[in-house]
């Protein structure tokens, strides 16, 4: 089972620091999920707040004839008693009859009306959803809800060469059987930024951007390859998610594949980029103006 998830939220959004194209055209969506069918990707992230990520997903996936494991999320701010209607609505838009994953979008959605775990458990009761989880921000969330007993079977938190937080909690996870989804291993294109035009916010990381883009140039990857060979190098984690914003861009990500292994010799001097500043590792932080 191939380790890269393709996330859609450029398929339903303008979404993203580096994405000067937009939201993509249907046409090209198609053409996207085709080549991911082809590339050994088998899951599909979307959520209820990517826009129309769910209708164009539901559509392009009837048209192409494929299968893959799709993973969506609860419409935010949803009550308990919304989650049945929220996760019908997603099958409908998805036209599908059961789903890989269903997530609790917000952490905070779940502290506040601890009923939605109920509700949650209900749906993956019923065989519609094979594991139901929810989406994180920070590693002691995920403790917490350990502590009220909700065992979450499948989870997404945020992972990158910066953003290293949750390595302390990946251990439980796995003996919990927890199925590990990582996102913003790009950083939002941060990563690909010339970091002498950087916004001020970013200026405490220009030289580690800096460092990191010379480390790439000089051992022959590219940014993307280093972003994404440290994650899915990583042991713990069982599907990295990534964003792409036209079919070459898949292209490209899928490649990263082949070069993996030779990656390895710079897990560690990458391990040493760990960013605590959560001003720049969360981009719910940046100050962009």
């Amino acid at each position: 089972m191939g380790k890269i998830a393709l996330g859609t939220v450029q398929f339903g959004l303008n979404y993203g620091i580096n994405n000067s194209g937009g939201q993509i055209p249907e046409d090209e969506v198609g053409r996207i999920l085709e080549l991911a069918a082809q590339g050994g990707i088998e899951v599909l992230d979307t959520a209820a707040a990517y826009g129309n990520s769910e209708d164009v997903l539901g559509k392009s996936l009837t048209k192409l004839g494929k299968s893959f494991k799709i993973v969506s999320k609860l419409a935010p701010g949803s009550k308990a008693d919304f989650v049945k209607t929220s996760f019908s609505n997603s099958l409908q838009k998805l036209n599908q009859e059961s789903l890989h994953g269903f997530l609790i979008h917000h952490f905070q959605n779940l502290k506040d009306d601890p009923q939605i775990w109920p509700e949650m458990r209900k749906l993956q009761q019923s065989g519609k959803v094979k594991r139901v989880g929810i989406s994180l921000y920070h590693p002691h969330e995920a403790e917490f809800l350990w502590k009220q007993g909700i065992d979450f079977q499948i989870v997404q938190v945020p992972y990158s060469i910066f953003d290293q937080r949750f390595e302390k909690v990946f251990p439980e996870m796995k003996k919990r059987g927890v199925e590990i989804h990582v996102r913003s291993v790009f950083l939002q294109g941060l990563f690909f930024k010339n970091p002498a035009q950087l916004p001020a916010h970013f200026q405490s990381v220009k030289n580690k951007i800096d460092r990191l883009q010379h480390l790439a140039r000089s051992n022959g990857f590219s940014i993307a390859d280093l972003c994404l060979g440290f994650a899915l190098n990583n042991s713990f984690i069982d599907q990295v998610v990534i964003g792409v914003d036209s079919l070459k861009n898949l292209e490209e990500n899928l490649a990263v594949n082949s070069r993996l292994e030779s990656m390895k010799v710079l897990e560690w001097e990458l391990k040493g980029m760990s960013e605590e500043n959560e001003g720049i590792i969360l981009p719910v932080n940046w100050v962009l103006d």
